[in-house]
C-alpha cells in the first residue's frame, strides 16, 4: 500500500485583502501575469505516514497546533527564487520564535522530508524568464543578480527602463489557519485561534470568521474587558498615555491595515477599541490621541466618541480629522529628562528638532522606516496597529529610551510586544 503524503499550509485570513492588494500592485506596476492574491505560505517538507489510522495522526497534529495557539509571521517582499532558466518573484515568511517552535516539533514527526536549516518559508507570486526586461526589473525591485545573471545580461539588450514601482513590503500577519492536504487535496482545517479542527461548512462562514477573530484578539490580548476606575491620582506626567489612529467608524480600515476583524464588522472594531482604551485610561488620566480619531467624520459624529473615552485627552490634529474642536497640530513635551515631539504625520517634523519623535500615520505600512521603537532615528509610532490597540504608557516608551541607551536594544522593535 502506497504510503500517504501530507503537506501543510500557513494561513493568515485577517491579512487576506491586503496581500492580495499588493500583489495586485506589483502586477500593475510592472504589466506581470501575477497571482491575485496569497492566502497562504506552504511549509517547505512533506511527511509521508504508512499508517491506516489516519486518526491518530491527525491527533498528533492537533496536540502540536492546540499548544501553539496563533503564530506570529512577517511577509517581506520582493525576493528572488532562482530555478535554471525560470526567476520566481516570492514573497517570503519571517518566523517569530513561536512559528519556529512549532515548526520544529512539526518535523519531529515521523517520516517528515528532510530539510536543510534554517527553514525557508515563501511563496512564489509571479515567473519570469531571464529577459533584457527581467534585468530591467530586478534593477528596480534592488534584487540582487548572481554571476550567471550577469553574463545573461551581456548578451540580452536591455529593454527600456521601467517606470514601475512596487512599494517594498514589510507585514506582520496573525497565522491562524492550518490547511492540511493529504496527497495533495485538501483533508483538513485546524484553526489555531479556538484551537480546534473546522468543520466544512465553517470555512468562509462570517459567524465563524467573526468567533476566530474575537479568540484572536483575546489570545494576543488586543481586547482587554473593562474594568471599572475608581479615581486614579496621576499627575499629568506620571500617569500619561499616547495612541494613534483609531478611525473609529471607518470601515475600509479594517481590510488596510490588516486589522483582527472580519471585514466590515466597523461597530464591533469601535466597541474593543473604545473599550481597550477605557480599561487603560482612568477618567483623570492624561492621554494625547495623535491623530484621525476618525475618518473624516463631521464634529456630530467625533463629539459622539469623544464623549466615549476617559481621560484628559489632548488632541493631536491628524489628515483625517477634519472636524475636531480643539485639536492641535503638534505639543512639546518633558518626561524623564526627555523632551519628546507629538506630531501625527512623522514627515511633519520641524527641520532642527533634535528630540524623540513620537507619532501615527503610518500605522503598519511602513515599519522598515516607522516601527513601533526605533532607537537610531529616534521615532515611536503609536499607531493602534503596533500598539496592540492599546494606548502606550509614557513611562513605558522612557523605560524603552534608557534600555536603548543603555545597549540593551540594539535594533528596532517593529511592533510593541515585540519587547
Amino acid at each position: 500500500m502506497a504510503p500517504t503524503i501530507y503537506t501543510l499550509h500557513l494561513r493568515f485570513p485577517t491579512a487576506a485583502w491586503k496581500t492580495a492588494d499588493r500583489c495586485r500592485e506589483f502586477a500593475s506596476a510592472f504589466g506581470l501575469g501575477c497571482r491575485e492574491s496569497l492566502e497562504e505560505i506552504p511549509l517547505p517538507f512533506t511527511i509521508r505516514d504508512d499508517r491506516e489510522d489516519e486518526a491518530r495522526f491527525r491527533d498528533a497534529l492537533a496536540e502540536i497546533f492546540a499548544s501553539a495557539g496563533p503564530l506570529r509571521g512577517i511577509l517581506k517582499g520582493w525576493g528572488l527564487r532562482r530555478t535554471l532558466l525560470k526567476r520566481h518573484v516570492a514573497i517570503e515568511l519571517l518566523q517569530s520564535g513561536e512559528l519556529a517552535n512549532c515548526i520544529e516539533r512539526i518535523l519531529a514527526l515521523q517520516e517528515t522530508s528532510p530539510v536543510p536549516p534554517p527553514v525557508h518559508l515563501s511563496a512564489d507570486i509571479c515567473e519570469l524568464r531571464p529577459s533584457g526586461g527581467y534585468y530591467t526589473l530586478a534593477e528596480s525591485l534592488g534584487l540582487p543578480l548572481t554571476t550567471i545573471d550577469r553574463i545573461f545580461r551581456t548578451f540580452l539588450r536591455p529593454a527600456a527602463k521601467t517606470t514601475g514601482h512596487a512599494r517594498p513590503l514589510l507585514l506582520p500577519v496573525e497565522i491562524t489557519m492550518i490547511r492540511v492536504c493529504r496527497n495533495g487535496q485538501t483533508w483538513k482545517l485546524y484553526d489555531l485561534a479556538l484551537g480546534r479542527w473546522m468543520e466544512p461548512k465553517e470555512e468562509g462562514a462570517a459567524e465563524y470568521l467573526a468567533d476566530s477573530c474575537r479568540h484572536l484578539r483575546k489570545a494576543r490580548r488586543y481586547e482587554t474587558a473593562l474594568q471599572p476606575f475608581g479615581t486614579p491620582e496621576e499627575t499629568d506626567e506620571d500617569g500619561a498615555a499616547l495612541v494613534a489612529d483609531l478611525h473609529l467608524g471607518h470601515t475600509g480600515v479594517i481590510d488596510y491595515y490588516s486589522r483582527p476583524f472580519p471585514s466590515g464588522a466597523t461597530n464591533e472594531m469601535d466597541e474593543v477599541l473604545i473599550g481597550n482604551w477605557n480599561a487603560s485610561i482612568g477618567p483623570a488620566q492624561h492621554i494625547y490621541h495623535l491623530g484621525d480619531l476618525t475618518y473624516k467624520a463631521d464634529t456630530g459624529a467625533n463629539l459622539a466618541y469623544q464623549k466615549r473615552l476617559n481621560g484628559r485627552i489632548t488632541w493631536i490634529r491628524g489628515n483625517h480629522d477634519i472636524c475636531l474642536p480643539g485639536s492641535e497640530d503638534q505639543a512639546i513635551i518633558s518626561y524623564d529628562d526627555t523632551r519628546f515631539l507629538l506630531i501625527h504625520n512623522p514627515k511633519h517634523v520641524p527641520e532642527g528638532w533634535d528630540g524623540w519623535v513620537v507619532h501615527g500615520h503610518t500605522h503598519n505600512n511602513r515599519l522598515a522606516e516607522y516601527p513601533f521603537f526605533s532607537g537610531e532615528r529616534k521615532t515611536i509610532n503609536v499607531s493602534v496597529e503596533v500598539t496592540g490597540y492599546h494606548p502606550v504608557p509614557l513611562s513605558e516608551i522612557a523605560a524603552l529610551i534608557r534600555q536603548y541607551e543603555a545597549g540593551t536594544i540594539t535594533g528596532d522593535l517593529l511592533l510593541r510586544d515585540d519587547g
